[in-house]
């Protein structure tokens, strides 16, 4: 167990995107409603959808260490965060290679994600194993994926400095190729 992983809904971390302390029990009761509260916070509307494949290689002879540290942030953030939708690791064909795939129904959730306690304290832990890490920004297929379109989104003007920061250096990206796919679609 990761310390500190069971204030991830507690007041400091909610404070980070300008939000009340929201219980476990408030969450657990209806994520859809606090969903709704949290984008009615929001001074852009909220564009959803935020899917991302990390590719990692790790330094040889860390393999092990890295999927145990992988496998603490996987229970953590699907036992407290209630609206991820994928979070999941994987071992890549060549040796050493991951992938990490999140999707999240919107950016500030990956943000919420990013900036947790436990994912705050785990970072340490993986920079000396990571050999190499890089964010590609991915598009779902529509009619062949069941999530939604990739789109940017920026953090309240009142959030913190951590999560101000984190929001402009993961910033969605959104391909210049994607845009004619995704009309044509709507165009059928």
């Amino acid at each position: 167990m990761l310390a500190g992983a069971d204030s991830h809904t507690s007041f400091a971390h909610r404070k980070r995107l300008g939000q009340r302390a929201l219980t476990r029990l408030e969450i657990s009761a209806d994520p859809y409603r606090v969903l709704a509260w949290r984008r009615s916070r929001s001074a852009d509307r909220v564009r959803l959808m935020a899917t991302m494949l990390a590719h990692i290689t790790v330094r040889e002879g860390r393999e092990a260490e890295f999927e145990a540290i992988a496998r603490r942030i996987y229970e953590a953030t699907h036992r407290l965060e209630p609206f991820v939708l994928r979070y999941e690791y994987w071992r890549g064909a060549a040796p050493r290679t991951y992938y990490t795939l999140l999707s999240y129904p919107d950016f500030l959730s990956f943000i919420v994600h990013q900036t947790s306690d436990y994912h705050e304290e785990a970072s340490p832990e993986f920079r000396p194993v990571f050999e190499s890490f890089k964010i590609e920004w991915v598009d779902p297929i529509a009619r062949a994926c069941p999530l939604v379109a990739t789109e940017p989104q920026d953090a309240p003007a009142d959030a913190d400095e951590l999560t101000a920061r984190y929001a402009q250096q993961f910033r969605a990206e959104v391909a210049p190729w994607w845009a004619p796919l995704r009309a044509a679609l709507f165009d059928a």
